[in-house]
């Protein structure tokens, strides 16, 4: 997903267009994210306009929503950076729990310095001063 907000509501801002993508998906994204307290204070919830480039939203809050925008989609590729710096202990823990979850139908390449994070993936590969190195691999 790209990695700003554009002009439109914060469903716009989700689901870029996607008719598909149901409230019910929706609710289920925001809830993991820890986007769901951020749409319930919103007068307008999911129809709340959102300023460009998320002008006037927190940098937590847009953390969430670009967050929200590349798992509702259902992608079967996920390439993410794991700077969650902005993000809540608890909520990045479910995240994290949602991604490694091995019912996801998607494949994951992420990077982390999270140990925790990396031990629940299928597959590690460090690179270390320019060099792949695959532990347990004669690779």
């Amino acid at each position: 997903a790209d990695e700003e907000l554009f002009s439109g509501t914060l469903q716009e801002n989700l689901t870029i267009g996607n008719k598909s993508i149901t409230l019910k998906e929706l609710n289920q994204i925001c809830a993991i994210v820890g986007l769901d307290d951020y749409v319930r204070s919103q007068q307008d919830g999911y129809h709340s306009f959102l300023d460009p480039q998320g002008r006037k939203l927190s940098y937590n809050i847009v953390q969430k929503i670009l967050l929200a925008r590349c798992l509702v989609i259902k992608p079967s590729l996920l390439l993410l950076e794991d700077d969650w710096s902005g993000i809540e202990v608890s909520v990045r823990e479910r995240v994290i729990n949602y991604l490694t979850d091995r019912s996801q139908d998607f494949t994951m390449i992420v990077v982390t310095n999270n140990e925790d994070f990396a031990s629940r993936c299928n597959r590690i590969i460090h690179f270390v001063k320019g060099s792949v190195k695959i532990p347990n691999s004669s690779e």
